[in-house]
């Protein structure tokens, strides 16, 4: 009766961790964004974060709660060793068999939990030179604005999050004239976000402000 009492309450906490296990991953993948998609998204590397804990901090309670998981696996093993080893003794016969296949289930485990410390990782492209060149962009093109500029440019607001479309209607210049000033091929659609394009066009947010900033001025004058 205790056994079974006890086989229960691990059962419970075993669901209970890998549903949370589940949530969390589900935060990570979809709430908390990648470096990458921040700059992708934004323009920018701004910092996400849910109950005062970061991607990285969640991802690293994701590895301990898994960790508990094994835990809470190998005892609920345990409590069932005896079953587990009666019903692989009548699926197989042959006893050569049956050690032959414990044992090579067993290094496949083994395999499995050093291959993160034997593989070496494939190298990517390096992200940081993108994001070291535009800032570099918007060192150079910073100038100290005059009044009427500060006015002007604490007016424009852009994040990566905008396409050329929404921008286009925002401050009512053509997408044409915003292609063909930061070099963005006529073809591409209107409807990409301003963060893809920033990325691979290898311009800054700046940048679209200073056009932004010269239409309105030659609008005005008119």
């Amino acid at each position: 009766m205790r056994k079974n009492r006890l086989n229960f309450i691990i059962d419970v906490i075993m669901l209970l961790v890998m549903v949370v296990i589940l949530s969390i991953g589900l935060l990570v993948k979809y709430m908390l964004p990648t470096g990458q998609e921040k700059w992708e998204l934004y323009g920018e590397n701004r910092e996400f974060l849910f109950m005062n804990l970061d991607r990285h901090q969640w991802g690293e309670i994701h590895y301990l709660l898994g960790i508990v998981l094994i835990a809470l696996l190998i005892l609920h093993i345990l409590l069932h060793w005896k079953q587990i080893v009666c019903i692989y003794t009548q699926w197989i016969k042959a006893k050569v068999l049956r050690i032959l296949l414990a044992w090579a289930f067993l290094v496949i485990m083994v395999l499995i939990v050093l291959i993160p410390f034997i593989v070496k990782p494939q190298i990517g492209e390096d992200e940081s030179h993108y994001k070291n060149k535009n800032n570099q962009q918007e060192v150079l093109e910073k100038r100290i604005p005059t009044h009427d500029e500060e006015h002007t440019y604490s007016s424009i607001d852009i994040n990566g999050q905008m396409s050329l479309d929404q921008i286009s209607k925002e401050y009512n210049i053509s997408c044409s004239e915003l292609k063909k000033q930061l070099g963005i091929p006529v073809n591409i659609s209107n409807d990409e976000r301003i963060g893809r394009l920033r990325k691979q066009y290898n311009f800054s947010m700046q940048q679209i402000k200073d056009i932004i900033n010269e239409h309105q001025k030659l609008q005005n004058h008119e």
